[in-house]
């Protein structure tokens, strides 16, 4: 998936966590030190550091007798209150999803739902079809210029923030194939205002297209 020079490198240690958390969330068991080791491709001495100082913080349970970890309660409840926030509909089964489920069915098509993320595309739930040419993880990223969903974004800020966010991934994009053109900008933004939607094809799949819609408020 595309990323962007220039965009500052996250901390090692912090990608190390959240990503054995994800593990655990993609596995969905106990697991030995060794298979974590196997499945993240971490050095040995590191991944015990990080298991031991997650332990120490409570959010890593050690058996000692089988020597599996497992995630405590405590992980669960640093996300639990979005349910009541605005990603609440994002969150489990409930009216988006059984949509996702519907629209997936009847196309036999790949459905996602996202949102902006600075100046990034990000997604939340991913059904992926089965003849899906790319697979899509929730919670990938990309920005918002290079995507049917980004371009949908883009259309639902005003013209002035969405020329300043397309000219920030210009800058931070060395290949000037990738580069967006300030008139174009305008003239596809209002285009997809008008028709309600937004298709794209070709962007980072060649042969590849997606077309997006917003979702009501309500």
């Amino acid at each position: 998936m595309p990323g962007l020079a220039g965009t500052s490198r996250p901390v090692k240690s912090a990608v190390r966590a959240l990503e054995l958390i994800e593990l655990f969330a993609h596995e969905r068991r106990a697991l030995r030190q060794r298979e974590i080791i196997a499945l993240l491709g971490y050095p040995q001495s590191s991944t015990n550091f990080l298991l031991r100082s997650l332990i120490q913080l409570g959010y890593v349970s050690y058996m000692r007798s089988e020597r599996h970890y497992l995630p405590t309660p405590r992980v669960f409840g640093l996300g639990s209150w979005l349910r009541q926030s605005a990603y609440g509909p994002f969150c489990g089964s409930g009216p988006v999803r059984s949509l996702m489920e519907e629209l997936c069915s009847a196309t036999g098509k790949t459905i996602g739902v996202a949102t902006q993320n600075d100046i990034f595309v990000q997604w939340h739930q991913v059904i992926d079809s089965k003849h899906s040419m790319n697979r899509l993880a929730a919670g990938s990223m990309m920005p918002l210029t290079y995507s049917s969903y980004g371009w949908m974004l883009l259309s639902m800020l005003p013209d002035r923030d969405a020329l300043k966010t397309c000219r920030m991934i210009n800058f931070r994009e060395p290949e000037t194939r990738h580069h967006v053109r300030p008139e174009y900008l305008l003239g596809s933004l209002e285009t997809i205002r008008r028709q309600g939607y937004s298709y794209r094809r070709n962007m980072t799949i060649p042969g590849g297209g997606s077309i997006v819609m917003r979702l009501p408020p309500a």
